[in-house]
């Protein structure tokens, strides 16, 4: 049993850390689309950089959860 719930604590620390990627995904693309005129290029650059390197965090982190979801069902 002790095993099982160490997965569970892994799986609620994944699900927080996604929830942080996706409101920094979401953050970043609401100030890029309210800014885009005002700001300076390299900027909106860095912010694209951002919402591609947050896009990639959420696809790993979602396979990570699906696979520990997994994990906990054969326990």
């Amino acid at each position: 049993m002790v095993k099982i719930d160490e997965l569970k604590e892994q799986l609620g620390l994944l699900k927080f850390w996604l929830g942080i990627f996706v409101a920094t995904f979401l953050a970043v693309i609401g100030w890029g689309v309210t800014n885009y005129q005002k700001a300076e290029t390299f900027v909106l650059v860095g912010a694209g950089v951002v919402a591609v390197l947050a896009l990639f965090a959420i696809y790993f982190l979602s396979k990570k959860i699906n696979a520990k979801i997994k994990e906990i069902g054969r326990e």
